[in-house]
């Protein structure tokens, strides 16, 4: 494991939405089937992690041309995440 999948998984992620995550980072934008292939996650249960992804604010999703894509958010929102979670245990 890497530092950061290590990261990632600091913050409170699992294992497989540590992967979508990095899939979305290296490929800069996807699709659906994409991110699967990629992450090597079942396209059944992709959905569930990209949801989750979506509400942390490290996956954003836009449409072009009738086709939904995913985004990966800068690597900088993890920090942004890390200040939340300290300030909200304070």
């Amino acid at each position: 494991m890497n530092n950061i999948q290590l990261s990632l998984q600091n913050i409170g992620l699992s294992e497989m939405e540590t992967a979508v995550y990095i899939a979305a980072l290296e490929l800069g934008e996807g699709t659906m089937q994409e991110l699967a292939q990629k992450s090597q996650v079942k396209r059944a249960t992709i959905y569930t992690f990209i949801e989750k992804l979506k509400k942390s604010g490290l996956i954003l999703q836009t449409k072009r041309k009738k086709r939904t894509l995913y985004i990966a958010a800068h690597p900088n929102m993890l920090m942004e995440i890390q200040k939340r979670k300290i300030a909200s245990m304070e």
